[in-house]
């Protein structure tokens, strides 16, 4: 978590003003979690993905920017 902070703040510092993007796999219930902790919100219906590992189902993930 206190990485995630940092990047948070290092997006901030250089893209000020600007929304974070995400995506994470739907049964990843603790990296959602956390994420959300973060202050990250699902938006939309999951996905699904072709990755490398093979087929997934995903949620996009949006943490507004703070002002």
């Amino acid at each position: 978590m206190v990485q995630l902070n940092l990047e948070i703040v290092l997006s901030q510092r250089l893209y000020p003003g600007k929304p974070m993007y995400l995506e994470v796999r739907t049964w990843n219930t603790r990296a959602v979690r956390c994420y959300e902790k973060a202050g990250f919100r699902v938006v939309g219906e999951p996905v699904k993905r072709v990755t490398h590992s093979g087929e997934g189902t995903f949620y996009h993930m949006v943490r507004q920017a703070q002002g």
